[in-house]
């Protein structure tokens, strides 16, 4: 994903892969990327300083975003850190660590997929009401996720009526 922001300005930061028949490149290090110029990124500053100040503490050594990571001492790391906020900490225990037990009960598609439920979308209600899908609680926001573009008033949905 990094690559579809800034394109070939950090490709030449990828490292060939090893063992392979044709030709491929590894993902850049992240004291590759907490090296590059803050101005390649097409990103607010704020998302830039966040983004490089996370892969210089994974250069450093101080944070692991790892398997073998604790996932709650992980999201508080990632919060600590500035310009990273909760949703970004939930969403990197998800994601990176396959923590199957994240729900972001504020998070806009969640509320919008709850409310074509008609269920209670706010925060609070949300949060309660994903209490009983725990620990598979990441699933759950998936799906709610994806419903949104099954929804036959999305603009992305193949069902949506043509008039």
């Amino acid at each position: 994903r990094l690559s579809a922001f800034v394109g070939d300005d950090v490709a030449h930061l990828a490292e060939p892969g090893i063992g392979v028949a044709q030709p491929t490149r590894l993902f850049p290090s992240a004291a590759a990327l907490a090296a590059i110029d803050p101005e390649l990124l097409p990103m607010p500053a704020t998302r830039r300083r966040a983004l490089l100040g996370a892969c210089a503490a994974v250069a450093a050594g101080s944070l692991a975003i790892d398997p073998g990571a604790d996932r709650s001492e992980l999201a508080r790391q990632l919060v600590a850190l500035p310009g990273i906020g909760p949703w970004t900490a939930q969403y990197v225990t998800m994601r990176a660590l396959g923590d199957p037990d994240v729900f972001m009960p504020s998070d806009l598609g969640v509320r919008h997929g709850l409310d074509a439920l008609g269920l209670d979308s706010s925060p609070r209600g949300a949060a309660a009401l994903a209490e009983r899908w725990s620990p598979w609680r990441s699933y759950a926001l998936h799906h709610l996720w994806h419903s949104l573009a099954a929804s036959p008033h999305s603009p992305q949905s193949p069902h949506r009526s043509r008039s």
